[in-house]
């Protein structure tokens, strides 16, 4: 597997992208991360949607309740995690899936970039690692 761009997706896939990428120009973080996973579900290697997600999940981040809020909630993240680092070498793509998840709740989580990042290398996505890395 290897990182595409939109021209190299299927059409379907290009339509989810392109309607998150509406909804995020609306305002709407919410529905443009769901657009974006579904295109991902589609096509885990859809580089561009990927870069698409994580503005839609800063987006997000940005209305969510303050520091302190954040910090408390992270715990709720240790079994998703835990399976993630088991998965990593196994089954990459499940792997990114559930790094996605957490960057959904909460995009500055530094293990699941990490986890994303390792998986991603281990299914041949260096963009998408590079991506998380940054």
């Amino acid at each position: 597997m290897s990182d595409k761009t939109l021209e190299q997706v299927p059409p379907e896939c290009g339509n989810f992208y392109q309607n998150g990428l509406a909804a995020l120009e609306k305002g709407d973080a919410a529905s443009a991360i769901t657009s974006f996973i579904q295109a991902l579900e589609i096509e885990p290697g859809f580089v561009t949607c990927r870069e698409a997600l994580r503005r839609a999940q800063r987006k997000a981040a940005e209305n969510k309740p303050g520091f302190w809020k954040r910090f408390f909630r992270k715990g709720c993240f240790s079994t998703s995690l835990s399976e993630a680092e088991v998965l990593v070498h196994l089954q990459p793509l499940k792997t990114i899936s559930l790094a996605e998840d957490i960057l959904n709740k909460d995009p500055g989580n530094v293990t699941a970039h990490k986890l994303l990042a390792q998986a991603a290398l281990a299914a041949d996505l260096p963009r998408t690692a590079v991506l998380s890395l940054q």
